[in-house]
């Protein structure tokens, strides 16, 4: 990692493009992220020559189809799963849906959860022909993890890391993180 700071999306919003592009030269790290910071991150990679794609888990699982393209064409590529272990937008939705039709909220989470089994999705990765390591867990297994995806996108590979994101435990999907919106 050329430097061990993490870069917020604040401050990629706050960037130049010539900024930007040094930051995506620099920096290995990105953190908090909001999809229009990853837009302009993605931009600046770009120039560097670097293909990056930051994914849901549930995006993962229902697009494999896609990393067995980027691997039959030899697309260079890191894939970064930020795996929550469910269908997140989905438990917002069944949670509202039930409050619309006046049923139980507590059955929001049932279908979205992806924990018994856990699904492997660099084990999914690998069958289409990519190479990969995960769940990484912690900020220094995501910066090794990122060592070794960039060694493998110079050798031309693809590279899959399942990274683990906080969901503050297991039981977050049962909380009312929507707060029973009708919206």
């Amino acid at each position: 990692i050329a430097t061990q700071r993490v870069v917020t999306g604040s401050e990629v919003e706050q960037a130049t493009t010539d900024e930007l592009e040094e930051i995506a030269r620099q920096c290995r790290v990105f953190a908090e992220m909001q999809p229009l910071h990853k837009e302009k991150l993605v931009t600046a990679l770009q120039s560097t020559g670097q293909s990056v794609g930051v994914l849901g888990d549930g995006d993962t699982l229902m697009s494999a189809n896609a990393l067995w393209t980027a691997a039959h064409y030899a697309i260079p590529a890191l894939f970064l799963v930020a795996n929550n272990r469910s269908y997140f937008n989905d438990v917002a939705h069944q949670e509202r849906m039930a409050v619309v039709r006046a049923r139980p909220v507590e059955n929001k989470f049932i279908g979205q959860e992806m924990v018994d089994p856990p699904v492997d999705l660099v084990a999914i990765a690998k069958a289409q022909g990519l190479e990969g390591e995960g769940p990484v867990e912690t900020a220094a297994e995501l910066a090794a993890a990122l060592l070794r995806a960039e060694a493998a996108f110079k050798r031309g590979k693809c590279y899959v890391i399942d990274a683990r994101v906080d969901v503050k435990g297991p039981d977050y999907a049962r909380s009312e993180h929507t707060a029973g919106r009708k919206d």
